[in-house]
């Protein structure tokens, strides 16, 4: 089994990046911890959210497969970005 398709990781940084700026509770309270502690925290906090989101959109609405790059059964040297477009090429037309 392959590893995270882009696509897949794109979304999850996008949802990190939404809970980081946001600073849902408790993500603002560990931000408010003096020093460089709290700066650490806060981040950690978002990408815990970032997961159960990403857990929940993995198991509700999206096929599990979708989200995997699965390396070509004769051919290992097809790059992500390759399969990607092949990807949504297929969606396309």
């Amino acid at each position: 089994m392959g590893g995270p398709s882009p696509l897949a990781l794109v979304v999850a940084f996008v949802i990190f990046r939404f809970f980081d700026i946001l600073k849902p509770p408790p993500v603002r309270w560990f931000e408010r911890i003096p020093g460089g502690d709290g700066i650490l925290l806060d981040d950690v906090v978002a990408g815990i959210y970032g997961l159960g989101v990403m857990a929940i959109l993995r198991l509700t609405l999206l096929e599990p497969a979708a989200w995997l790059v699965e390396p070509s059964a004769g051919d290992s040297s097809v790059g992500v970005l390759e399969s990607l477009s092949v990807s949504l090429s297929g969606l396309l037309f």
